[in-house]
Parts: C-alpha cells; sequence; structure tokens
C-alpha cells in the first residue's frame, strides 16, 4: 500500500492541478459566451421597443452553443497543458492556485462578466449601425439580416479569439480544434443560405452577399481584434505587473531554464 503513495504527487501536482484550472476555465467561458449573444439580444430588444422581433436567426442561433462555440471548448481545454509533467512535479509552489482559488473567485468571473459585455457590445452595435438602413413604416430594419448575420460572425470569432487567447497549450488540438470549427461554422451558414432556403429564410444568399461587400468583410477583419485587443493587453500587462506562480514559470522555461525559481536543487 505504501509503494501507491509515489503515485500521490503527480495526481495532485499535475492532474488535480490542471483539473482545477481546466474546469474554472470551461464555467467561466461557458457564461461568458452566452453573455455575448445575450447582449446583442439585450440592445436590440431596446431598439425595437420590445416588440419581440429576434436578433439572430433562429438556425444559428440555435448551433452557437451546441455545435458552434462548445465543441472547441472541450478540445482546447482537454488537451490543454500549461506544463510539462517534470517541471509540474518538480514546482510544488503551482499548487498552491488552488488553496487560493486562483482561476475561479469573484474578480476573475467579474472580468470575464466585463469582458462579454464588451465583446457582445461591439460585435452588435458597430456592424448593426454601420451596415444597415433606415426604418421601414413596418418597423424592420432596411438590410437588418445582412448586420444581424455580420453581428454573428463576428461573436463567433471574438469568443474564438478569447478562447485561444486563455490557452495555454500551443499544439496542433489545442489550437486547431478553434480554428477548425470557426471554418466549420462559415461551411455551414454558407449551406443554409445557398441550399435551405425553406428552412431559415432569412439567410437566403445572405454569405454571399456578406463576402461580396468590403464593409462586412472590413467588419469580419477588424472588429474581433477592436474587441478583443483589450483583453489581451489586460493579460499581458498582468502577467508583466503580477504574475502569478504559473506566469513565472512559464516564463522561465520560455527563457530557456529548466526549472523555475525557488525550486530547490
Amino acid at each position: 500500500a505504501i509503494s501507491q503513495f509515489q503515485f500521490l504527487r503527480p495526481l495532485l501536482l499535475n492532474h488535480g492541478r490542471r483539473a482545477y484550472r481546466r474546469v474554472s476555465m470551461f464555467l467561466c467561458y461557458f457564461m461568458y459566451k452566452n453573455m455575448v449573444l445575450a447582449v446583442g439580444d439585450l440592445i436590440w430588444a431596446h431598439q425595437n421597443g420590445f416588440s419581440g422581433q429576434i436578433a439572430f436567426p433562429d438556425w444559428v442561433s440555435s448551433m452557437y452553443n451546441a455545435v458552434f462555440t462548445s465543441l472547441p471548448v472541450l478540445f482546447s481545454f482537454t488537451f490543454d497543458r500549461d506544463m510539462p509533467d517534470a517541471v509540474s512535479v518538480e514546482t510544488p509552489q503551482l499548487y498552491q492556485a488552488g488553496p487560493k482559488r486562483a482561476f475561479l473567485n469573484r474578480r476573475v468571473f467579474g472580468t470575464w462578466v466585463l469582458s462579454a459585455i464588451w465583446h457582445g457590445s461591439v460585435c452588435w452595435v458597430l456592424p448593426i449601425f454601420s451596415l444597415s438602413g433606415a426604418v421601414n413604416s413596418d418597423g424592420k430594419i432596411v438590410g437588418f439580416w445582412l448586420a444581424s448575420q455580420t453581428s454573428f460572425t463576428l461573436a463567433v470569432e471574438t469568443v474564438t479569439l478569447k478562447l485561444l487567447a486563455h490557452t495555454m497549450g500551443y499544439d496542433l488540438v489545442t489550437l486547431g480544434a478553434p480554428i477548425f470549427f470557426l471554418l466549420l461554422y462559415f461551411a455551414v451558414v454558407f449551406s443554409l443560405s445557398s441550399f435551405l432556403d425553406s428552412i431559415q429564410p432569412e439567410l437566403t444568399s445572405i454569405m454571399p452577399e456578406i463576402f461580396s461587400s468590403s464593409a462586412c468583410m472590413v467588419c469580419l477583419a477588424v472588429v474581433p481584434l477592436i474587441a478583443v485587443a483589450p483583453d489581451v493587453a489586460a493579460l499581458a500587462l498582468l502577467n508583466d505587473r503580477s504574475p502569478s506562480e504559473l506566469d513565472k514559470c512559464r516564463g522561465d522555461l520560455f527563457r530557456g531554464k529548466s526549472l523555475c525559481e525557488g525550486v530547490a536543487g
């Protein structure tokens, strides 16, 4: 029975520590990505006077959680490895993040909420005011579905970039899965807009129209970067001014040191 204690160290310092970080990031990210889309719905409800009009086409919004933004998380966080096993076992101070609740507390969760409000607002407001036209007599905005689908695409792009920004393992799975499912999103929406008009008439020829519009393409290329830039800057500033033990250890590895500071022997 005593020989089994040799597995306790890697169980805690490798699997247990990583599991806490993965679960914490998973919970925060799921709340965040749902709030990003909900912010657009909330702003649109005020714009249309709470008339009950939907902000996004039903089929794409229903697949937002089921496919486009959920599956990448499962791959990225499942295979995300912030530290090599050998270094993690020899660096017990990394385990302090769990008892200190470093990855899931009020401040961390509040930061994710603020990011969701900012991202959702930018992804909705910029395209809806720059791409759509005037209001008709029936209360509908001219070109609304063009702006709506562009806004939805921006939300998918933005939450994907946010996922990549918080991924610490740079390998084929953790980096490739979000990119793959982003490309899958474009393929599915192109199919809906080209071949399944009876299922989602609002999307009829909408994606070809988006890709043929220079204004839409500028939005798709620039708006996600504008949205995520504060997050990346905040992460870089926090890493520089107040680095955690994990940040310090990863910095040591990046600079070529064999072990992190504070490891004896």
